[in-house]
């Protein structure tokens, strides 16, 4: 079977139908279905767009009888495929002794684990690759890309690594820093301050500052590297700064389309809800259910393993009441985005129209009930925010375009 990049496109485009702020696939935008110039060259729209959410989305749209007329039966092989090429980059890299749950190949190497034969199985499914494109006389033809070759090179010289650092005594191998980022941000940072072509003089000016100043973050944007973790052993600068201190809140979170999406929140939610110290049957009963119920067949495609559920499946009650949550909130935040204490309105408007009456369990009704509204609100806030900063971007773009167009028209 053949997978092509129109079934995700076409994924895409059905995710993107979704009325609701909440997407199966977030972190997907229009320029990664056709990525030009710069986008062309990242490699996290790549890691992105052949994720294992991608592939889960298909797998569901595959087995939804509301979307299978509209997708066809051969995108099954792209989510093999997407699937497949997700594993691979796990497994260059793992950067943890012990891996997270389900990537049981993005950690360090060692004897235990199992990534010499996962590199076996994987170098024999990559060479049997057959990539199709058109030629510019409009011929189809069969070719073997770079990427497939230096696919092909990465896993010899990898497992070549290993054996050789293996004789020599180490117990582990950190993949992940087999690669070539901190050469690219050490030039990166070299280049921002004496520009893309330096002279002998100022690249060693520039160079020795660099090294005094401990390679302090700089803004590389657009350069095609990951941020590396590593520090030098004395910095300088050190004396002269106060260390800052950062705290991560970018924790993402990350029937028909909406609801799919709906009911994967809504399984965080839950989770988040009933943690280990809730011990409550009927909370249980009330907010989870199985696997098997239409609303959860992403939530099941997500999973990790197929021996064991490690993610929360939401009951169809709180998946509606989610679902209801959501728009409430979404039209409140049209009506009145510019009032202060938005998230705090806004939960009081959640909870004075939607249908909470389902939930009966008496000792933890208002707590359940108000840990659901103040779930939803840091969710869909940021997300209304970000869709609408897209549209407003995308509108700006359409904008020019136009305006170039009448140029051009208006000189003929």
């Amino acid at each position: 079977m053949e997978a092509k990049f129109s079934d995700i496109r076409q994924a895409y485009e059905i995710d993107k139908k979704s009325p609701l702020i909440f997407r199966a696939m977030p972190k997907i935008k229009d320029t990664y279905m056709a990525p030009i110039m710069r986008f062309a060259m990242k490699v996290n729209i790549a890691a992105q767009v052949m994720s294992r959410t991608v592939a889960a989305f298909l797998y569901t749209l595959q087995k939804n009888t509301s979307f299978n007329r509209e997708i066809e039966q051969r995108s099954l092989a792209t989510a093999t495929f997407i699937q497949q090429v997700d594993e691979l980059f796990d497994s260059f890299n793992g950067s943890q002794i012990t891996p997270p749950t389900g990537k049981d190949i993005k950690c360090l190497v060692t004897d235990d684990s199992a990534h010499q034969s996962y590199w076996k199985k994987a170098f024999q499914i990559i060479k049997k690759w057959k990539f199709k494109r058109f030629t510019k006389q409009g011929n189809l033809r069969t070719t073997k890309p770079p990427s497939q070759i230096g696919w092909l090179t990465s896993i010899r010289a990898i497992q070549y690594i290993w054996n050789d650092l293996r004789s020599k005594g180490f117990s582990s191998l950190r993949p992940r820093a087999l690669n070539q980022d901190a050469l690219e941000n050490l030039f990166g940072a070299i280049r921002s301050g004496c520009g893309d072509n330096p002279t002998v003089f100022q690249f060693i000016g520039s160079l020795k500052t660099q090294i005094l100043n401990g390679l302090t973050k700089q803004a590389l944007s657009g350069t095609n590297c990951e941020e590396d973790d590593n520090v030098l052993l004395s910095n300088l600068k050190s004396f002269l700064h106060v260390e800052e201190t950062h705290t991560d809140s970018d924790a993402e979170t990350g029937g028909n389309e909406e609801t799919l999406s709906v009911a994967y929140v809504s399984g965080f939610i839950a989770k988040k809800i009933l943690g280990p110290d809730h011990q409550c049957d009927d909370c249980q009963q009330l907010l989870c259910s199985t696997s098997m119920e239409a609303q959860n067949l992403f939530i099941a495609f997500k999973e990790w393993t197929d021996n064991e559920n490690r993610l929360m499946y939401p009951s169809e009650n709180l998946v509606i009441a989610v679902g209801h949550a959501v728009t409430v909130l979404e039209n409140f935040i049209q009506k009145h985005g510019g009032k202060p204490d938005l998230s705090k309105c806004s939960a009081i408007e959640i909870k004075n129209v939607v249908n909470f009456s389902w939930f009966s369990c008496e000792l933890h009704c208002n707590t359940i009930i108000e840990g659901v509204i103040k779930a939803v609100c840091p969710i869909g806030i940021p997300w209304w925010c970000k869709r609408q900063n897209r549209n407003i971007i995308q509108e700006k773009k359409d904008a020019r375009a136009t305006k170039r167009k009448i140029r051009k028209f208006k000189n003929q």
